[in-house]
């Protein structure tokens, strides 16, 4: 890698801090079910994580409905509800991803050098229980689940005690469910969405490069680039990540490392290079997420997805409308209270949006 510019090479930028994200309501979410759960071994990990992760989703979702008093919940409720489950989606799958090999819940083990065992237990864990309940019905689930719950809350728990309980409940025989979730690789069922959020890079920081364009806006883009090298180095432990200009990015530059670039296609040639893997496509002056089209000057979008040239790694585009836009949207990067998301639309007017691209809901 060349020599490269870093956030002390230049002055100090003016600028307003990052846009809330006020996607989700200030409301209370009473919980769906009660208990804290411990683990009694590695292989039991899984239930103590997804038992209260996947608790906090549902019980957002049951708070929705709530408030819906009878309707069908709105696109924007099953927006946020799909970002939570693509949470624990996107974290097991990247683990998956670094870790180099899937591990079977039965067979988790514990390793002090990386977290990556822990993502892959607990985020196959959410989707095991997602599936759970779409087996066993809402209500049926969640007495199951409180039932459980209640009787081991403080406890050191097996996987045995838990699927014994739910067996003991349920009307058919879901004991080849367990076995196909517990003791086999993958996710037998779950939405098709991407591996990569916008924020899964900050796993490993320093395996990243931030590519910002020079074919057009080049001054605001590089200016975004700097603001988001540093939103990063606030971020992540102070780890910063070398910028680049387009023109510069060749392959070896970019070998193993996960690039984040700093502008859209007809401004960074990079983008233009590897931007068709995104979940979006962009016109002249706008851009379309899932059939829906922006094209005001002060629209702007983050996007992931798998590096098409080397999927280990992920690309993450920041891109305005605007060169102003560009430059304020690379502020969302230091958003740590929202959820990992595949996309985030930062409309002109209105609401941040974080969404989750199913497979068939891509654009072409």
């Amino acid at each position: 890698v060349p020599t490269l510019p870093r956030a002390a090479d230049f002055p100090p930028l003016p600028g307003a801090d990052a846009p809330k994200d006020d996607e989700t309501e200030d409301f209370a979410h009473p919980a769906a079910w009660h208990g804290t759960l411990l683990p009694k071994s590695d292989a039991d990990t899984w239930l103590a994580a997804a038992f209260a992760d996947y608790q906090a989703i549902v019980a957002r979702e049951l708070a929705f409905r709530k408030k819906a008093k009878g309707r069908d919940l709105n696109s924007r409720e099953k927006d946020a509800l799909d970002v939570a489950l693509f949470a624990s989606s996107s974290a097991f799958k990247t683990a998956v991803v670094r870790l180099g090999n899937d591990v079977p819940l039965s067979e988790t083990r514990a390793a002090f050098n990386d977290d990556a065992w822990y993502h892959i237990a607990s985020g196959k864990g959410v989707m095991l229980l997602a599936a759970l309940r779409e087996r066993l019905g809402r209500d049926a689930f969640i007495d199951a689940m409180d039932d459980f719950g209640r009787s081991h809350a403080g406890k050191a728990v097996t996987t045995d005690e838990f699927v014994s309980a739910i067996v003991g409940k349920s009307h058919d025989d879901v004991k080849p469910f367990f076995d196909e979730w517990l003791t086999k690789t993958g996710l037998p069922s779950a939405p098709k969405w991407g591996t990569w959020s916008v924020d899964s890079f900050e796993a490993e920081p320093d395996r990243a490069l931030i590519v910002y364009g020079t074919l057009k806006e080049s001054d605001a883009q590089r200016e975004a680039a700097v603001r988001l090298q540093r939103q990063i180095e606030r971020r992540w432990s102070n780890v910063t990540v070398p910028i680049v200009a387009d023109r510069d990015a060749t392959e070896e530059v970019m070998k193993n490392r996960h690039v984040l670039l700093v502008g859209r296609p007809d401004t960074n040639s990079v983008t233009l290079r590897l931007g068709k893997a995104l979940p979006l496509t962009f016109g002249p002056a706008s851009f379309v997420v899932r059939g829906e089209t922006f094209a005001h000057p002060q629209s702007a979008v983050i996007a992931a997805s798998a590096r098409p040239d080397d999927p280990r790694h992920q690309i993450v585009l920041f891109a305005g409308l605007s060169g102003e836009a560009t430059w304020r949207c690379v502020t969302s990067a230091g958003d740590r209270a929202a959820a990992p998301a595949e996309v985030v639309i930062l409309p002109a007017f209105g609401r941040t949006r974080r969404l989750a691209i199913a497979a068939d809901a891509k654009s072409p």
